[in-house]
C-alpha cells in the first residue's frame, strides 16, 4: 500500500457561517482562512455575499 500525498490527508474544517455581510462571525472566518492553519484545509459554507468574494 502507498501512502496518499500529504494534501490528501490535511484534516478538513467545514465552517458554515450563515451570514452574506462582513463583520462578527463572518470577519473571524476570514481572519482564520487567512491566517491558515497547517495540516487543515478550510472549507466554508456561506450564502452570497461581499465578505464570500474576499474570502
Amino acid at each position: 500500500m502507498t501512502a496518499a500525498p500529504a494534501e490528501s490527508r490535511d484534516r478538513i474544517a467545514l465552517w458554515c457561517v450563515p451570514v452574506a455581510d462582513l463583520g462578527g462571525v463572518a470577519r473571524h472566518a476570514l481572519d482564520a482562512a487567512r491566517a491558515g492553519n497547517p495540516g487543515w484545509r478550510l472549507v466554508v459554507l456561506c450564502p452570497e455575499g461581499r465578505w464570500k468574494e474576499w474570502l
